[in-house]
């Protein structure tokens, strides 16, 4: 007798005294996929009444894919739980008794997880609709993965079983609240991902002002344990409880304030900002402390008033953002943007070290591209230096390198003209500094990135691992220098430090030390010639100038480390005068940045280098001092002249 082919996908669902409507309306969303390999668990956990169970038996019986079991009402999570043992599908996927699933969405996600098998969860985007069926709004922001804080409709998942079994199911000590702690166990398994298109309707109905705090509270827990990792015993939530029981008067009134504003938000997204704006007022007088429900509150009251001058304008983000960020965004996870049916493809990969008279460093760094030369196609090595180094690339001749000889020491000359001399048959192009140095399998991590996305990506950074993690001081935010969103770039002109990541981002820039680079993107990009010597500042330049028609990731698995050289004298005051000089230039060159907020940074630049002078009475802080204040006087005197962004220019 044939053995029966087993199911790869077991849809999950637990009900208890459903709409009969929407009932139907789910399951039969559910037998309209156009992915057909599925088995359907429905858990009726003690309805009251048998109306809904036994129509569930009777469609069992038409679409033996439906298995229909009944429960004695032990509440959602255990409903699944007891489910999960009797699946037998490789993958999971959850549905609500009162949502629609789109046609193709199981095959979506099953492709998905496919085609990324280091993703232990997807998701997709939804649209949320009232009881009536009628669309609210679309649920589907640009970020909606980017943060562990937010996560996926509960009913748009779909993962791998053995994650799910391997965290033990849905915890059972969260009545509710129960996917979002489920959902921050399964990161610490895996990727997360996101089909980006609307595959599900999600039902919105008014819930009590009671269960909405007991969500809230049980999201507060499940951030408690997962994020500040408070230690508990498996199943004694306690420790977490007593804390809500000793500062009651504070929670409870918080909690309360936060259930009202997520009324006055389904106001706000059916554009009745006068109601909303009666629910925040609401909210505000049970809890005034919350900064963010009055911005709402006075937003209501504007949108309101002047609807259609104000509303485009606005948005539920700090007004901060837009003034002093090019791209008010956060960070967001590097996973794949939109699937598009594609099979990864092998990427050919050529390097291009620039160097100059530092033979030791470049021989320590080709001797750590040795054990992954399999993975590159070409050596290119662009050599400035006085004392030719050609002799030297002798003794690895078990890589492929080709020397070019450079006239004079100019990165971005240099980079250039390694550009010119790259094979025809190679897809990507990577740039390294001559001292980097390579990590175990930091090669193979990056190409499977590239092989895992599509065209819209244009560069990816190596993630740097040897750099101290710090926070950035308050002075370095005050005078826009710096920012804790990694990636982002200031309007004034100065970007957010890269590495080290401990997750793969998309960023606004990447650093140009370690990068590689879609290899078409230079038929319409080069290097700017303006940048002489070590070019301070040309991987925010060019980098930026590309990412406004691609995007640019750091990937966390890709690791190298900057080792830098200390033996050669460093001119400090060059550097320092770099630091105004370079930054004006990219600042002039593109208009949307701020020449007031540039002005502004470098007082902060020039303060933050004369406090380090003072305090740790080293010279090199008073060089760049008075390197910053001779670039201020350049920039005044002989500004530089501006090029389009788009010519690569030639030498100064």
């Amino acid at each position: 007798m044939p053995k029966k082919e087993l199911p790869f996908v077991s849809i999950l669902m637990a009900t208890r005294d459903e709409n009969p409507q929407y009932l139907q309306e789910a399951v039969g969303s559910i037998c309209r996929q156009t992915y057909t390999n599925w088995e359907f668990l429905i858990m009726d956990d003690g309805s009251l009444s048998s109306a809904n169970y036994e129509w569930l038996l009777q469609q069992a019986q038409s679409d033996k894919r439906l298995k229909v079991y009944r429960g004695p009402g032990v509440g959602l999570a255990q409903a699944l739980n007891t489910l999960i043992p009797r699946a037998r599908g490789e993958l999971f996927a959850r549905m609500d008794s009162d949502d629609r699933a789109y046609p193709d969405r199981i095959m979506k996600e099953v492709e998905y997880l496919l085609r990324y098998p280091t993703t232990v969860l997807v998701g997709t985007w939804i649209r949320i609709i009232n009881n009536d069926g009628q669309p609210i709004h679309l649920s589907c922001p640009a970020d909606y993965f980017n943060s562990p804080w937010s996560r996926p409709a509960h009913s748009a998942w779909c993962g791998r079983m053995d994650a799910l079994k391997n965290i033990g199911g849905y915890s059972p000590d969260f009545p509710v609240s129960q996917d979002y702690d489920c959902w921050l166990r399964l990161q610490q398994k895996g990727r997360v991902g996101v089909v980006e298109e609307i595959l599900l309707d999600y039902r919105w109905g008014r819930i009590s002002s009671e269960r909405s705090i007991e969500q809230l509270q049980y999201f507060w827990i499940a951030n408690q344990i997962h994020r500040k990792k408070v230690r508990i015993k498996p199943g004694d939530l306690s420790l977490v409880k007593a804390k809500l029981q000793r500062y009651a008067f504070w929670y409870d009134r918080k909690f309360q304030s936060q259930s009202i504003s997520q009324q006055a938000m389904r106001h706000w997204q059916q554009n009745n900002y006068q109601l909303a704006a009666r629910e925040f007022l609401q909210s505000l007088r049970v809890f005034p402390l919350n900064l963010r429900t009055w911005v709402c509150f006075f937003l209501a009251l504007i949108f309101h008033e002047y609807p259609s001058r104000f509303t485009p304008y606005f948005k539920l983000r700090l007004v901060a953002s837009r003034i002093f960020y090019l791209n008010p965004k956060p960070p967001s996870l590097a996973v794949c943007l939109h699937y598009n049916g594609r099979k990864p493809a092998h990427q050919r990969l050529a390097l291009i070290i620039p160097t100059a008279d530092r033979r030791r460093v470049l021989a320590r760094f080709l001797e750590s591209t040795i054990p992954q030369r399999g993975r590159i196609a070409q050596i290119i090595i662009v050599d400035g230096g006085k004392v030719p180094v050609k002799d030297l690339l002798e003794k690895f001749s078990q890589l492929s390198i080709d020397y070019v000889r450079a006239s004079y020491p100019c990165l971005t000359k240099q980079k250039n003209q390694g550009l010119d001399h790259v094979a025809a048959d190679i897809d990507l192009v990577c740039f390294f500094d001559d001292d980097i140095i390579l990590e175990e399998g930091a090669l193979e991590n990056m190409l499977r990135f590239w092989e895992e996305n599509g065209e819209e990506v244009g560069g990816a950074a190596f993630n740097i691992t040897n750099v101290e993690k710090r926070k950035t001081s308050f002075m370095k935010k005050i005078f826009l220098t710096g920012s804790e969103a990694k990636g982002r770039i200031m309007r004034s002109g100065y970007g957010a430090m890269l590495s080290p990541v401990d997750d793969s981002i998309f960023t606004d820039w990447i650093f140009g030390g370690a990068t590689v680079w879609r290899r078409e993107i230079f038929r319409h990009y080069r290097f700017d010639e303006w940048f002489e010597g070590y070019g301070y500042g040309e991987d925010l330049d060019f980098s930026y100038n590309v990412g406004k028609a691609y995007k640019l990731a750091v990937i966390a698995e890709a690791r190298v480390q900057h080792i830098k050289d200390y033996t050669e004298g460093n001119d400090h005051v060059l550097f320092g005068k770099m630091q105004i000089v370079n930054r004006f230039y990219i600042v002039t060159k593109f208009r949307e940045f701020s020449k007031i907020l540039f002005l502004w940074s470098s007082s902060g630049q020039m303060l933050e280098n004369l406090y380090m002078a003072l305090s740790r009475k080293k010279r090199i802080y008073f060089d760049r001092l008075a390197g910053n204040l001779s670039g201020l006087w350049s920039i005044m005197l002989h500004p530089p002249r501006m090029r389009p962004p788009d010519q690569p220019g030639r030498a100064r």
